[in-house]
């Protein structure tokens, strides 16, 4: 019930800043308008002759048009919506998590900390001084967006990082891995048999 409060008071002063934002450009759109017409018809007037009230209203106008121009960013970068990824699994219910004063009690089935090496591959997510909570891996509740270990046919060693796909093949069902910073997926096909333990939470 607090969640879900919590929740939405932050949809509530959500919703006042995309308002506030809305009204800005209005506003905004409107003077800048006005006063174009103004500067329009003052210069086109043979009665109006000072050099000074020109550039002065042509001050104003472009101090305008660049608020404006900053007020349309603020207003895209609160209306953009960014492409929907695969985020991991929920594992963990609320119901298996105690927070105590001096204490916090996780109720997992044979869980493992896991920390790693400084390749940069899963950066920012996970670097040399996170530790992460793991569980054992089964194949068939994997599922992309999930961090997961494995050991690489082709490094001789174990690797963590996120599935990105999940198929299937004469050879039965595959994974393809990917780290958060590399360019490139890892050059093979995972097999359920090569998962080791997946990622169930993370502490920095």
């Amino acid at each position: 019930m607090i969640k879900m409060q919590c929740f939405n008071k932050k949809k509530q002063g959500q919703n006042k800043v995309t308002l506030a934002t809305l009204a800005m450009l209005i506003a905004l759109y409107f003077t800048s308008f006005a006063l174009g017409f103004a500067l329009a018809t003052y210069t086109s007037n043979p009665n109006s002759q000072s050099n000074t009230g020109n550039n002065k209203l042509q001050l104003q106008l472009v101090q305008l048009q660049q608020k404006q121009q900053r007020a349309i960013q603020t207003a895209k970068s609160i209306f953009y919506k960014p492409e929907e990824k695969p985020s991991p699994k929920d594992r963990i219910k609320e119901n298996q998590i105690k927070v105590l004063r001096d204490k916090v009690i996780i109720n997992l089935d044979n869980p493992e900390w896991a920390v790693f090496t400084n390749t940069n591959s899963m950066d920012p997510t996970l670097d040399e001084e996170s530790i992460a909570i793991e569980i054992k891996a089964n194949c068939t509740d994997i599922q992309p967006g999930d961090i997961v270990s494995y050991y690489s046919n082709i490094a001789k060693t174990v690797v963590i990082h996120r599935v990105i796909e999940k198929g299937f093949d004469e050879k039965g069902v595959y994974f393809k891995f990917k780290g958060d910073n590399n360019a490139y997926t890892d050059p093979e096909k995972v097999r359920c048999e090569q998962l080791r333990r997946v990622v169930v939470g993370i502490l920095y």
